[in-house]
């Protein structure tokens, strides 16, 4: 059997041989069928093979395999316009950079606001006050005002790029998303507040002019100069802003300013704006500012210490009318939630804000602010935020001022505790932060003026380098109010209210 096995493979592999020019395009083969032959060549003494057999059976091998792919050509070399082409438009990118937060919390509030009483709007969303019977107190917060809610607040982006000694031009793009975004601008000027879940916060383009130590040029929408905390509250040691950021100063400006280091250790900035908190101008004069930074040298108990004097003065009344044809000769809208004030222009406002930080200890820092504003007003016209409220004789000045101080506690590096109190005096109703209490009636030409005081404990947790958790507990009171059948009852007819909150921020 042996014998005749291998008679027969020597007969097919001479049948192989004799056809092999037929078959060296042939495609009957199978890779498993040239893997046998491939072994059958290993295994199988040459001698049982002749060598026109063996010649045969490689060169069918040789023509089965799959030939190597041609060599590419080399690239061509690109020229020095293109080098230069290309050099050129990553070099627009050069310094740009992107960040941004989401942050989202949950409040509850011990006063339950008067959503579903009367048909005024409710105090959510940051509309503006109007003395509508379901206002509440939560107007003299900034951004917190949500009651048992779970709430996106700000979901923040910055595109931005600093001025440097090669490339002197810069700019800065801010957008927010979220309850916040409705409440940064706010003043209405031909109906254009910040009434969507979107808006640009900032958007402003900087230049740092080459003279002597550098002037830093900026134009357009930015975040106010004036005030100890910002509206990004991961920056901020407490996580809802204060009663002066609110209710004291300004959110943002359009316009331009011009900053100049005087000495090492002395900043000075001048800024010329439309005014407080509006897209456009709302009258025909402008509001100028300063602000002066002065860092302390370290010394003992004042280490990373600064001192810094904002200033602003100009015209901040609107000159349209709730109703009726304004100045233009247009009819004003609701959106115009002013009253007549034909003498907004000679009505000035002069603010002044002073900052004084430092650290005593490398546990422990402090923060104090302390606000003064002055401004006149027609007969008619009361208050920054607009509200139509008699306030008394033409032309009066009315004050507001307040002091606010943080102390931050920094026992290790992933957790610290922020503690905050203050007081703001509004007793003449210079920016209208007082309601008329639900069940009451105010009295004509008398102000609705309050003052107010809270404390605020938080507490930072870094959870992840870039995830913080901010559990807050705070209490507002009004301390003092003015005005007939007013009473100090505000929160919805209390006197008091409690706050807890929880916020989560993750930084990119």
């Amino acid at each position: 059997m042996r014998l005749l096995s291998l008679a027969l493979i020597a007969c097919f592999v001479f049948f192989l041989g004799a056809v092999r020019v037929n078959w060296v395009g042939a495609e009957e083969l199978s890779k498993e069928e040239v893997a046998a032959l491939k072994d059958l060549l290993k295994t199988k003494p040459g001698a049982e093979l002749s060598a026109e057999d063996v010649g045969a059976l490689k060169e069918l091998l040789k023509a089965r395999e799959v030939p190597p792919m041609p060599a590419k050509a080399p690239a061509a070399q690109l020229n020095d316009d293109e080098i230069t082409g290309i050099r050129d438009f990553f070099n627009v990118f050069k310094g740009v950079k992107f960040s941004g937060f989401v942050e989202n919390f949950y409040q509850y509030n011990s006063v339950k606001p008067g959503h579903e009483r009367g048909t005024g709007p409710s105090g959510r969303r940051g509309a503006i006050p109007t003395g509508g019977p379901a206002r509440n107190m939560l107007e003299i917060r900034a951004f917190d005002r949500e009651d048992d809610s779970f709430t996106l607040n700000n979901i923040e982006l910055h595109l931005y790029k600093e001025p440097t000694e090669d490339s002197p031009i810069g700019f800065r793009i801010t957008t927010l998303y979220g309850e916040q975004a409705h409440r940064l601008t706010f003043v209405p000027t031909d109906g254009r507040v910040d009434d969507d879940d979107f808006t640009v916060g900032e958007g402003y383009t900087w230049w740092r002019i080459p003279l002597g130590k550098g002037v830093d040029f900026k134009f357009g929408k930015f975040a106010t100069w004036i005030g100890a905390e910002v509206w990004e509250s991961p920056w901020n040691p407490n996580f809802s802003r204060s009663l002066l950021y609110q209710n004291s100063i300004p959110f943002t400006h359009v316009g331009a300013s011009l900053g100049y280091p005087v000495l090492d250790n002395l900043y000075f900035t001048f800024f010329l704006v439309n005014g407080w908190d509006t897209f456009v101008d709302n009258n025909r004069s402008k509001t100028f500012g300063t602000q002066t930074k002065y860092t302390i040298p370290n010394i003992p108990i004042m280490h990373n210490a600064f001192v810094m004097l904002n200033t602003s003065h100009g015209p901040e009344q609107s000159r349209k009318n709730l109703t009726g044809p304004g100045p233009d000769g247009l009819i004003m809208t609701g959106d115009d939630v002013y009253a007549k004030n034909r003498g907004s222009e000679g009505n000035w406002r002069h603010f002044f804000d002073l900052i004084i930080q430092f650290d005593p200890t490398t546990w422990l820092r402090s923060n104090t602010n302390f606000d003064y504003g002055t401004e006149r007003f027609e007969r008619g016209f009361a208050g920054g935020f607009g509200a139509t409220v008699m306030v008394g004789d033409n032309r009066r000045r009315r004050d507001w001022w307040g002091v606010a101080q943080i102390f931050q506690f920094f026992p290790q590096n992933r957790i610290n505790f922020a503690l905050r109190g203050e007081y703001f005096w509004d007793r003449e109703a210079a920016r209208n932060v007082a309601i008329v209490p639900r069940g009451r009636t105010a009295t004509a030409g008398l102000p609705i003026g309050v003052s107010i005081a809270e404390v605020t404990g938080t507490v930072n947790i870094k959870v992840r380098d870039k995830l913080m958790i901010r559990p807050e507990i705070r209490y507002d009171k009004i301390t003092g109010a003015t005005g007939p059948n007013t009473s100090f009852n505000q929160f919805d007819n209390h006197n008091g209210n409690a706050t807890f909150s929880a916020a989560a921020t993750y930084e990119f």
